[in-house]
């Protein structure tokens, strides 16, 4: 066995395996967090299915050619999270709480993990509005955000529906 053989030749390296492999199996068995990504075998383990709607989000006439791909992220990656803001609470209820139930500690205050106050179309537009004006040069005083939904047919996305904001 390696793991007898590594701890005939180091004790500590032994002892040390020996402690991962089981605190690794003790997350697998409590289906918790995983104590290594690297070695968490379902990971890459699931056939990747095609979803059957896609959301396209637009900021105004904003090209992403003419930016940096951190700067775009910075642009389309905030919209983004705002729309998934009605999901604020699943994060806390189905991970972070669960763990913790599971471990049979006391679950930590929902207000460190959600934010308490719920965001309205106005008031994320005129933030993201100064929030485009500071990193965007040249952005214009007024910058619309549409979202638009595409159904994928097997060859190409194809128009459902069209939301503006």
């Amino acid at each position: 066995m390696f793991l007898k053989k590594v701890y005939r030749y180091h004790k500590l390296m032994g002892i040390g395996m020996l402690f991962f492999v089981l605190v690794q199996a003790f997350c697998f068995y409590k289906g918790a967090m995983v104590f290594s990504p690297w070695y968490n075998y379902g990971m890459f383990s699931h056939k990747i299915v095609i979803d059957s709607v896609y959301s396209v989000n637009k900021v105004g006439n904003l090209k992403g050619s003419d930016f940096n791909p951190q700067m775009w992220d910075k642009i389309h990656w905030t919209f983004a999270q705002y729309q998934l803001n009605w999901q604020n609470d699943s994060l806390y209820e189905k991970d972070i709480k669960r763990i913790f139930l599971k471990g049979h500690l006391p679950a930590p205050s929902k207000i460190n993990y959600v934010n308490g106050e719920k965001l309205t179309v106005e008031s994320f537009a005129g933030w993201y509005q100064a929030y485009l004006l500071r990193r965007v040069p040249g952005a214009g005083n007024v910058i619309k955000t549409d979202s638009s939904k595409y159904v994928w047919n097997g060859n190409v996305l194809v128009p459902l529906i069209k939301n503006a904001q």
